[in-house]
């Protein structure tokens, strides 16, 4: 992470406080270093550390903690969106969708290659997958009910099939921020007769949270009471 050391092992720790954050005198000793380092010892560098050497740093007013900019696409749209569709919920246009109950991994023995043998093992257990067809096609069909504004870019019709190719970041903000946001709320929402406490309306809520953080993360402006809600 730009900001942080939270190693991958502690992922799943929400506790900003407990964050050790990236100190920008010592992200430029390990920097410079590393101008004048081997090529061994300046990818050992970069491997315990994720510090390279850029130009930048010959200015000295140039912060490279707080001048590293995260963009919004690749952020939101394209990471926490397209990861929370892909990979955490799973799509299979082939069957019916599942509860994406699946035996997750220790958090404390979680590694690079474990999250990618656990990607690879999810593509193979579609019972899991979250959005299968029966769900696709509500969507779908509140898409072609809904009239969207002249600027807002459209998604394809029949996203989540491989003939509708691969989504961009405008596209699954469109999908994840408007057309998941109206059908969810009422597949799982009111049309639900499992009640509050099922899975699925909880999955809701959580999905609903994500949206949330992601708008008010990425509003052209901010205030006291706009960042007291993110952090809630």
């Amino acid at each position: 992470c730009r900001r942080c050391l939270l190693p991958i092992n502690d992922i799943h720790n929400l506790n900003p406080e407990s964050w050790v954050m990236r100190d920008s005198l010592k992200h430029r000793e390990l920097a410079f270093e590393s101008k004048d380092a081997s090529p061994e010892r300046r990818d050992a560098i970069y491997k315990a550390h994720g510090v390279r050497w850029t130009e930048l740093l010959e200015l000295p007013y140039w912060d490279p903690i707080l001048f590293t900019v995260i963009d919004d696409m690749h952020l939101g749209y394209l990471g926490l969106f397209e990861t929370h569709l892909r990979k955490i919920w799973g799509i299979n246009h082939e069957k019916k969708g599942g509860d994406g109950l699946e035996p997750m991994p220790d958090a404390k023995k979680i590694s690079k290659g474990s999250l990618q043998h656990r990607d690879s093992t999810l593509k193979q257990k579609s019972i899991r997958d979250v959005i299968g067809k029966d769900l696709l096609e509500q969507i779908w069909a509140d898409m072609e009910r809904t009239v969207l504004p002249s600027w807002i870019q459209k998604a394809p019709p029949k996203w989540g099939i491989p003939a509708s190719g691969k989504l961009s970041a405008d596209e699954y903000k469109v999908i994840c921020s408007i057309h998941l946001v109206i059908t969810l709320i009422r597949v799982w929402g009111y049309e639900n007769e499992e009640g509050p406490q099922s899975r699925r309306f909880q999955m809701l809520l959580n999905f609903l949270d994500l949206v949330h953080s992601i708008h008010v993360l990425f509003l052209r402006e901010t205030s006291a009471k706009l960042r007291a809600y993110y952090k809630t």
